[in-house]
């Protein structure tokens, strides 16, 4: 698809915020510890690509300002990040197919489209843990379940404990995406 050269700059705009976001909020979670960090950057990203979306309504804008961002994300203070690199350019390309398939720009499907990038943080461990350092699913699986357990307040069994991350996961995304205040964990 074309893009006119204001359409272009805009969404360089909007993919420089992404990327400011990034860097800035993503040194700070990373430097306290803030446990679910990459999904609050997530949803953080995916707003502001989706308000993008609404200046420049067109197919590929999405992903153009997520590129932007994956980008800048290069210049971050200590090396280049590739793992968030890959899941910057993946949020955006799953926010971009979700608001293809609304066509119209509108509230709910910018909620779907921070909900489904939101989402992949949980796959992201195992896509890039089997990409960089060739550790198999089984290995990012339990790193994650691990995780998982550590992090929650109340020990968990297997199968409630994947309900229960999954579901919270989503429902806080949601949360966040409609701007209401709080955070909804039980759903």
């Amino acid at each position: 698809m074309k893009f006119t050269t204001r359409e272009l700059v805009t969404m360089a705009v909007f993919g420089a915020l992404w990327g400011l976001v990034e860097i800035s909020l993503g040194s700070v979670f990373h430097a306290i510890d803030l446990p679910l960090s990459g999904m609050a950057l997530s949803i953080i990203g995916v707003m502001v690509a989706s308000i993008g979306r609404l200046f420049v309504p067109k197919r590929g804008s999405t992903i153009f300002i997520g590129v932007i961002a994956m980008i800048l994300k290069l210049f971050s203070i200590g090396s280049a990040v590739i793992g968030p690199m890959i899941g910057i350019f993946a949020e955006a390309l799953i926010a971009e197919l979700i608001l293809d398939v609304f066509g119209k720009p509108s509230i709910l499907a910018f909620i779907f489209a921070c909900m489904g990038a939101s989402l992949w943080t949980l796959v992201q461990p195992f896509v890039t843990g089997l990409l960089l350092s060739g550790a198999t699913c089984w290995s990012s699986g339990s790193t994650c379940w691990t995780w998982a357990r550590a992090s929650s307040a109340f020990p968990i069994k297997p199968p409630f404990g994947l309900c229960w991350f999954w579901s919270s996961f989503t429902c806080s995304s949601a949360d966040s995406a409609a701007g209401l205040p709080g955070n909804l964990v039980w759903c």
